[in-house]
């Protein structure tokens, strides 16, 4: 007898194929809105840098600073992965 892992939780890999299906769409929909505006790689690059750094700064709204924190970090590091996908797309 071998062990596979835990059981596959059908409900989580549904909702992750969703979530890669917009990032993917999203990502395609910002390369082709950078292409009818003409911008320029550098513009892409700079635009996103200044959205990151914007969201260093971001202060997310709960009454426990820790969760606030938490809460923060989390949509930075989303919100950063999605805008390197949108680079990936946009600068190939």
């Amino acid at each position: 007898m071998t062990d596979d892992g835990p059981p596959i939780d059908r409900e989580k890999i549904e909702s992750g194929a969703r979530l890669l299906a917009i990032e993917y769409l999203l990502a395609e929909l910002f390369r082709l809105v950078y292409e009818l505006r003409g911008a320029s790689p550098a513009a892409i690059v700079r635009s996103h840098e200044e959205l990151r750094q914007a969201l260093r700064t971001m202060r997310v709204p709960h009454p426990d600073p820790a969760v606030a924190d938490l809460l923060a970090q989390e949509f930075e590091q989303a919100c950063s992965a999605l805008l390197q996908k949108i680079a990936n797309s946009a600068l190939k």
